[in-house]
């Protein structure tokens, strides 16, 4: 399902050479994407942790992996944190999208 309200953002893949240097080697653009902002806490050993990021939601077959990259439309750069959620109704088949956890890139 595309968001007749969602953003556009762009996406693209690099890959990197023995000297470290990267390319990128695929960038497209997603359209009729949800931003929405993400929280999750930890408890270790009475240590309580917040990870802040984001998560996407992109319209089915997004093609969106775990090595990509996502620029939102206000600019801000965001790293992929582990494999896409890809929702499918087991039911009927029906497939609305893919869930994508993001974590934001500096530098």
């Amino acid at each position: 399902m595309s968001l007749p309200y969602g953003e556009t953002v762009t996406v693209w893949r690099e890959v990197s050479d023995k000297f470290g240097d990267t390319t990128v080697v695929e960038q497209r653009t997603v359209a009729g994407c949800g931003v929405a902002p993400r929280t999750s806490t930890e408890d270790n050993a009475g240590r309580v942790r917040v990870t802040t990021g984001l998560t996407l939601y992109a319209p089915p077959g997004s093609g969106i992996t775990a090595t990509s990259r996502v620029r939102l439309a206000d600019g801000t750069t965001w790293r992929v944190a582990g494999d896409p959620g890809r929702w499918r109704s087991p039911l009927t088949g029906w497939s609305p999208g893919d869930q994508i956890e993001l974590e934001r890139v500096t530098g």
